[in-house]
């Protein structure tokens, strides 16, 4: 029989507090990040684009499609329509830059047909 304190009482200790500081850092870090698909599983008209309308500071945007045709992304502040962070692509398009305007973003169809577009995503 041990009399006294167990020999595994400080690693116990130790693992309960490197759970709980991982806790914290995973839902602290989660809190902080959002992301939207405004734009999920549809046909997309020609020359047009499309956005969910919803300003943030954007700092991450992108385009999947299933075939590599004109695209593009950008953004435009609700008041004064001002274009940012515009990106021209073929097929898949992302792009990553400061969160610098309060704005929506878009997805644009840059062909003349209508497209399939697999998603419009945005991160903020």
């Amino acid at each position: 029989m041990l009399r006294g304190r167990s020999k595994l009482a400080p690693l116990r200790r130790f693992n309960t507090i490197a759970v709980a500081v991982v806790t914290a850092l995973v839902v602290v870090a989660a809190a902080g990040a959002s992301a939207r698909n405004y734009w999920l599983y549809a046909d997309l008209g020609a020359y047009s684009s499309t956005s969910d309308g919803i300003n943030h500071n954007h700092n991450f945007n992108e385009m999947y499609v299933t075939a590599s045709f004109p695209t593009g992304i950008y953004e435009e502040t609700p008041t004064t329509h001002e274009i940012h962070f515009a990106v021209n692509g073929n097929g898949w398009v992302s792009y990553s830059h400061p969160s610098t305007y309060y704005d929506s973003p878009s997805c644009w169809n840059r062909d003349s047909s209508t497209q399939y577009v697999i998603q419009c995503d945005a991160y903020w």
